[in-house]
């Protein structure tokens, strides 16, 4: 397994698509008040994203949004207020692009109030997080 990592250089593609996976999260950071920060390091990564002005956590929200789009991440925090990325070592360039692009997709929705109301029914049906009004 350690050659097949050396070999493959699977080290360098998880610093060069952690890099990437960052970059791309702290642009939505910069520009949306509710994603406040990138947390993690190489492909593990955390972007915590809350809604203060509805005092509504939102890392599980958009996960399962990103999930109706095709990318699967997971959730976590005392309040699912983080979504949470750890792609494999092999992931490509192209592969991240894609998942800071569904990102961004998501996070506009919810700046522009364009969020599917379905999403939110279906998640407090499905998920454990935003329970019932």
């Amino acid at each position: 397994v350690f050659e097949i990592i050396e070999q493959e250089n699977l080290i360098q593609n998880a610093v060069a698509r952690g890099e990437q996976l960052r970059a791309g999260l702290q642009k939505l950071v910069d520009r949306y008040s509710f994603a406040k920060e990138v947390r993690g390091r190489g492909l593990h990564m955390g972007f915590a994203v809350f809604d203060d002005s509805n005092n509504l956590p939102l890392g599980g929200l958009f996960a399962f949004r990103c999930a109706e789009k095709g990318l699967y991440p997971g959730y976590f925090g005392s309040n699912n207020e983080v979504m949470r990325l750890h792609p494999p070592l092999i992931v490509s360039e192209e592969e991240v692009a894609f998942a800071i692009d569904v990102i961004s997709q998501v996070a506009e929705e919810w700046f522009t109030g364009n969020f599917p109301k379905s999403t939110i029914e279906n998640y407090r049906k499905f998920a454990v997080g935003l329970g019932s009004d």
